[in-house]
């Protein structure tokens, strides 16, 4: 395996490390981030509950006191909205906070209750309302022919004590509207109360007027007719269950009912909001110590990322210093003059197989033993010169001899013819040739032999 890629898988796994240190923080930062938003949600969502269970009541105040009445008037519609809107926010909460389980059963318990109360058919706060403003809307819309009939009846009568008796009865009458009045504000009401027995006494007074005016007035027609519509007067107020006081006596039980209801929900509302207050803190807590651990974790990773990677380090730096470390040896050995060391040994390579430094050992096992084959083609035609050198000098010796015998033949014979001269001296000639070639021969060899012995 290459030096490169070593470096490489060093790296990559360093990188692994780093990534998985990058994403256990993140994970750790992702779970913080959850519970704290979580936490947030739940405190946002209670708040908002107490906000929409606050106008839901504040609606019910705004009825009480006629603004925007009616089936499909505006105070109704802006409470079915925040009624609504409070029903979602406490499902979801009901889902993120099984745990509050009976805190939440309360809640929903409570504003069901408040619902029923405001808007049950007939008996519903809002109904309720409706009918007492429908039924003082009628008293104020008669009011002025009421008026009209008396002062009429005390036009026509003649004698003081008729008069007296028709001045009476507006006054009754008056008295009965202003009865009427304070107990739509709430002043001393309850049956048979205060204003209720005042009103019922002003009645009976009233009647007694009126029998009195029915004996001896001049226009009896107009006496009857004042006493029926007295009597309607008096039943849409004191009549049982739908007279006005009774509605108006139902209408305060109700509320009183709502607002009791909603105190309860507030407090509940209230431990809910203290529970997120002490979510937020254990959360907040928890948190604290998720980063701990973080570090800590984080820490770890660190010092094993820098374990590895000294390890890693050591490996490598090993599996490329010892093949070199041998190379060097055996070179130093070569330039000696030694040719016998032998390629990278078992114990000197490096992990991962062959790389560059077993491949340039390899290169450099061939070339000593290219030099180990030069070497030995050198020395075989040194020792093949030194045999042709020696036949060489034992022919040198030979034609020596046969020179010198030769010459002293010629010599002899030198007082011979001069044919037999010129061929004489033509031989010598021909053998001091030959004797420079093979000193020169000699001296070849000589100069091969020193080359050798160099090497």
């Amino acid at each position: 395996m290459k030096i490169s890629y070593k470096i490489m898988i060093g790296f990559v796994i360093l990188i692994v490390l780093s990534i998985s240190i990058g994403i256990f923080s993140i994970i750790q930062i992702q779970g913080i981030e959850g519970q704290l938003k979580s936490v947030a949600t739940i405190g946002g969502k209670a708040r908002d509950l107490e906000y929409h269970s606050t106008q839901m009541v504040h609606m019910t105040d705004l009825y009480w006191e006629g603004t925007s009445i009616g089936l499909t008037g505006n105070t109704r519609t802006t409470f079915l909205n925040h009624s609504a809107s409070f029903n979602n926010i406490l499902s979801e909460i009901e889902l993120i906070l099984p745990e509050l389980s009976d805190e939440l059963s309360q809640i929903r318990s409570n504003y069901s209750t408040i619902n029923q109360l405001c808007l049950e058919e007939n008996s519903g706060l809002f109904d309720l309302l409706d009918d007492i403003f429908n039924i003082s809307k009628t008293v104020r819309s008669h009011y002025p022919g009421y008026i009209n009939e008396f002062n009429q009846l005390q036009a026509i009568e003649t004698t003081a004590d008729m008069i007296l008796n028709a001045t009476i009865l507006e006054f009754l009458f008056e008295r009965e509207v202003h009865l009427m009045h304070q107990y739509l504000q709430g002043i001393g009401i309850g049956k048979y109360g205060k204003t209720w027995t005042e009103f019922l006494d002003m009645g009976n007074d009233f009647d007694m007027s009126i029998f009195h005016l029915q004996l001896n007035s001049n226009n009896v027609t107009l006496v009857n007719q004042i006493d029926n519509h007295h009597d309607i007067f008096v039943d849409m107020i004191v009549r049982n269950s739908t007279g006005l006081f009774d509605l108006i006596d139902s209408a305060t039980a109700t509320r009183e009912q709502i607002r009791s209801s909603w105190s309860v929900l507030s407090d509940i509302l209230k431990t809910v909001d203290q529970s997120t207050i002490n979510q937020v803190e254990a959360s907040i807590i928890q948190a604290e110590n998720i980063v701990q651990n973080a570090i800590i974790m984080i820490l770890i990773l660190l010092l094993l990322a820098c374990f590895l990677g000294g390890i890693i380090g050591y490996f490598t730096i090993n599996s490329v210093k010892k093949p070199i470390t041998g190379l060097i040896d055996r070179t130093q050995k070569v330039a000696k003059g030694d040719l016998t060391v032998d390629l990278i040994t078992k114990d000197e390579e490096s992990w991962g197989g062959k790389d560059e430094i077993n491949q340039l050992s390899e290169a450099f096992g061939s070339m000593v033993d290219s030099l180990k084959g030069l070497i030995g083609s050198t020395q075989e035609s040194s020792n093949h010169l030194a045999s042709s050198a020696e036949e060489l000098a034992a022919s040198s010796e030979e034609v020596n001899a046969l020179s010198e015998e030769i010459a002293a033949t010629i010599q002899q014979i030198s007082r011979g013819a001069t044919q037999q001269t010129e061929i004489a001296a033509a031989g010598i000639v021909d053998i001091e040739a030959m004797s420079k070639t093979v000193d020169q021969a000699m001296k070849d060899i000589e100069n091969t032999l020193s080359i050798i012995a160099e090497v």
